[in-house]
């Protein structure tokens, strides 16, 4: 009897303890989430504008200017929260370092013939940027499983500073230091988003997450320093402004460390387009821009809190 007795003694442990950790890993889903993130990134953003409808003898585009390979460091903080009726809001913000890159900058005459082009390296940058998104979940059919829509807003900077220049076109002319700055290129974009947003909990300890947001309407502001063109007037002596749209996309796999915690490995793309006008502050002229974008992508490690 007392063989039977302790046999289901062992027993009832047995089923308790795995229920025990499950329910360490697993916390209640009561709505909060609060964490850091590290996003690596790589961006570009390139521009080009037309002034052969005051000077015939320029191409269009009359200038081209891409700033690629922009690698980034940056850390964020983010949080959500969900009510029990299914509301949402969510939201970041983060800020970092643009340590490497390149500048080309291609000038072309009338038959795009090309009379000037040069090569800068990227010498220091900064990236900022925001989100807050409000939204609702339409389909919650298990706990941290949901499909939502949202619309929020979106804030975006990326400041590059571009030293020396080596000249391609034309070849052999004398080029300028890295210890030179050049150029500084400082774009700001203040979008609107709409989308779907959602989550699967995959057993005890994954959940995986993503967001698709359109953005409909962006305006974009961008100041161009030519620190050595003393034509052009004191800095920033070019600026652009401009609406276009885009979209970004983002996605999350998580493992829960404990009862509370997360770690998670993801994925982020923003795409942004805008077409407006760009002006030459010494002497009012405004020409057209012909296209701006900017593009960033890379993967991001967290660490969250939930309760």
């Amino acid at each position: 009897m007392k063989g039977l007795r302790a046999a289901a003694a062992v027993a009832s442990l047995a089923a308790v303890v795995p229920l025990a950790h499950a329910q360490e890993v697993v916390a209640p889903d009561s709505g909060w989430e609060v964490g850091a993130r590290y996003w690596w990134s790589r961006g570009k953003t390139e521009w080009s504008h037309d002034a052969s409808g005051v000077a015939p003898y320029y191409g269009n585009p009359t200038s081209v200017l891409v700033y690629d390979k922009l690698n980034a460091h940056s850390l964020e903080v983010h949080g959500t929260k969900r009510g029990r009726g299914g509301w949402l809001v969510s939201g970041n913000v983060g800020g970092g370092s643009i340590y490497s890159g390149t500048l080309n900058d291609s000038d072309y005459f009338a038959g795009q013939v090309k009379f000037s082009e040069t090569t800068s390296s990227i010498t220091d940058g900064d990236l900022g940027y925001a989100t807050i998104d409000g939204g609702y979940d339409f389909l919650r059919p298990a706990p941290r499983t949901s499909l939502g829509v949202f619309g929020g807003f979106n804030y975006w900077n990326e400041r590059v500073v571009a030293s020396g220049a080596s000249y391609n076109v034309p070849a052999g002319q004398r080029g300028i230091p890295v210890s030179t700055a050049v150029i500084t290129n400082d774009v700001k974009w203040y979008s609107a988003r709409v989308g779907l947003v959602g989550r699967v909990q995959l057993g005890d300890s994954f959940n995986v997450s993503g967001t698709l947001a359109a953005v409909p309407l962006t305006y974009m502001r961008n100041n161009d320093s030519h620190h050595l063109r003393t034509d052009l007037g004191p800095t920033p002596n070019i600026t652009m402004d401009g609406t276009g749209f885009g979209a970004q996309l983002e996605a999350e796999a998580r493992y829960a460390l404990s009862k509370w915690a997360e770690i998670g490995l993801g994925l982020r793309y923003w795409k942004l387009r805008a077409t407006g006008d760009i002006h030459f502050v010494v002497d009012g002229t405004t020409l057209p821009l012909n296209e701006f974008q900017s593009t960033r992508y890379g993967a991001t490690l967290s660490l969250t809190a939930r309760w």
